[in-house]
């Protein structure tokens, strides 16, 4: 019997003689990466039916993975936020094998949604008649120059090394993660040629940022926020620009309390557009091709996630090659979200319950292709299904 799961090329397996029961102790992803389980037991003598068998191995399968991608944030947030713009020390995590590309990613976008938040939080917090108030403006373009910069660095550092011991897929990976720091520029480039000034403004409200979620009981007081604020004030005033930015995430109060925290469902990832909110789905996700973040396809998404946070669904409609497909799975890679897909041509009604079925037992993400080629009866029933 073998199950598969998309992004993982095999598993980490020990059967033990005389036993009923398979461990599954990890399991390597597309990639080549290694991801180590907590011994997870699989008995086979233990079970009811066929079905119900296979998808508590399938529940449980996913809940091991969804604790190691947290307990792996928890682990790399000491390491990776003592200097989140240090480009080629992030790379090394990844060549070095301490994390996963999945991770690496989602600590970047937390670390710059989270600075930028506190950037433009201090101009919220400022106070009339102090002199030593950081003008954002200024703030914005200074911390846009210091990431280019960076950037460019990384850039050259990776040129011409691509024969090196890097993990499968190297100059792909590297690819995705320059234009995902590329897009971090721009955001900041878009925010000051719109001038922006505070997180009222839309700009920033329509923007899809990461965050980290913490339950009141957990953090205990509502000053958190403040503290950070004012340990980002002190720490912008600084006159040598790289000392200031490249310890802006260290001196987070917020992330402090991440490190802190006893245990990992105290925390949580979240993203956040206008006033919609959808939680990180902690799948483990195949490599996607690398796709362009714009000021579009960012308008694009959060049609998306204002359709799916309000529980209803979205239909993408345009004509063929313009990205359509491309936006949807770089969505569900962004919110961490398995995504399936299915073509609309020749599926009858039986076929589409069960696949409705299937979404809704396992929370993933179904998109359908062609679906103007469903006859006008199917095409009904399909969306009663939908609405309900």
């Amino acid at each position: 019997m073998v199950v598969s799961f998309s992004g993982i090329s095999k598993c980490i397996i020990q059967l033990v003689d005389s036993s009923s029961t398979l461990y599954i102790d990890g399991f390597v992803n597309s990639l080549g990466e290694n991801l180590y389980l907590s011994r997870l037991p699989i008995d086979f003598e233990n079970k009811d039916t066929h079905d119900i068998f296979i998808c508590s191995i399938v529940n449980k399968f996913e809940e091991e993975v969804a604790q190691w991608i947290k307990g792996n944030i928890k682990k790399m947030i000491p390491k990776f936020f003592k200097n989140p713009y240090d480009f080629q020390a992030n790379w090394k995590h990844i060549t070095s094998k301490d994390s996963i590309f999945q991770v690496i990613v989602l600590l970047s976008n937390l670390a710059f949604f989270h600075d930028l938040t506190c950037i433009l939080g201090i101009q919220n917090k400022a106070q009339p008649n102090q002199p030593n108030q950081p003008n954002l403006l200024d703030q914005l373009t200074l911390f846009s120059a210091y990431l280019e910069q960076q950037l460019k660095q990384f850039c050259e550092s990776i040129r011409g090394k691509n024969t090196q011991s890097y993990p499968k897929n190297p100059f792909y990976l590297q690819c995705q993660y320059v234009l995902l720091l590329r897009y971090h520029c721009d955001v900041l480039k878009r925010f000051i040629e719109c001038r922006v000034s505070s997180i009222e403004e839309f700009e920033y409200l329509a923007l899809p940022k990461f965050s980290f979620e913490f339950s009141s009981k957990s953090v205990g007081t509502g000053d958190i926020f403040d503290n950070t604020l004012k340990n980002y004030k002190k720490t912008l005033e600084d006159t040598n620009v790289n000392a200031a930015y490249n310890q802006l995430t260290g001196q987070s109060e917020i992330i402090k309390v991440v490190d802190t925290l006893p245990s990992l469902e105290n925390f949580d990832v979240g993203l956040r557009f206008m006033n919609y909110h959808l939680q990180y789905g902690y799948e483990l996700l195949p490599s996607s091709p690398a796709y362009i973040y714009t000021t579009f396809s960012q308008r694009c998404i959060l049609t998306l996630a204002g359709a799916l946070a309000t529980n209803i669904g979205a239909l993408v409609r345009g004509p063929n090659n313009v990205g359509k497909r491309s936006t949807v799975k770089a969505f569900s890679q962004l919110i961490g979200k398995e995504l399936f897909t299915f073509d609309c041509y020749g599926v009858n009604f039986d076929f589409i319950v069960q696949i409705f079925q299937g979404m809704a037992a396992g929370g993933f993400w179904v998109m359908f292709e062609n679906i103007q080629n469903l006859d006008f009866g199917l095409l009904s029933s399909f969306c009663n299904i939908v609405r309900k």
